[in-house]
């Protein structure tokens, strides 16, 4: 499965948290979504962005989305 399969089937699943991290508007109240960001640069854009480039480099070196 291609990498933009695999972002898009995270991205739609209906049970994937990966919205909330990636955008505001997919966002859960439930879930700290800071405690992973702060590992990007945090809970801000820059952040977003770096967390979705590490998933893509992941995906893209081979580590499949049930890990």
């Amino acid at each position: 499965m291609s990498v933009e399969k695999q972002l898009h089937h995270l991205w739609n699943y209906k049970w994937s948290s990966l919205p909330g991290y990636i955008a505001l508007a997919g966002r859960r109240d439930f879930i700290e979504y800071g405690s992973v960001l702060g590992e990007y640069a945090g809970d801000s854009r820059g952040g977003r962005l770096r967390y979705r480039k590490q998933l893509t480099e992941d995906l893209t070196a081979g580590v499949t989305i049930k890990e």
